[in-house]
């Protein structure tokens, strides 16, 4: 679960269900997104009830998605474009920041000290 803090540019992450990549007090940035242009395992911040989390996208259809943390078993239940609240692009963890770069369908990760 992740807490917003000046909704919706920067989330403070809480738990562990995206470890390795997210760990307890990582910050995420994240930029709205169109629903359709959302690929897999592009990492989506997501509002449902009442609550705000970040998970990895490992399924698509036309009308709904469906992620999981990478730490998790279990995948969460359909998300819908109303609750989807954007997309990951940069993550501060400590000493370093990464950003997610995505190439003809490749993602890169980039970090500076």
């Amino acid at each position: 679960v992740f807490r917003a803090s000046k909704f919706p540019r920067i989330i403070k992450t809480f738990g562990d269900s995206m470890m390795p990549l997210l760990h307890n007090g990582d910050v995420v940035y994240i930029r709205k997104i169109n629903f359709h242009k959302i690929k897999i395992n592009d990492i989506v911040c997501i509002s449902k009830r009442g609550k705000i989390f970040t998970h990895r996208v490992v399924f698509i259809s036309k009308s709904y998605l469906v992620t999981k943390g990478d730490n998790s078993f279990k995948s969460d239940n359909k998300i819908y474009s109303k609750n989807v609240t954007g997309i990951v692009y940069k993550i501060k963890s400590s000493n370093f920041k990464f950003y997610i770069i995505t190439i003809m369908s490749l993602k890169f990760i980039s970090w500076e000290i």
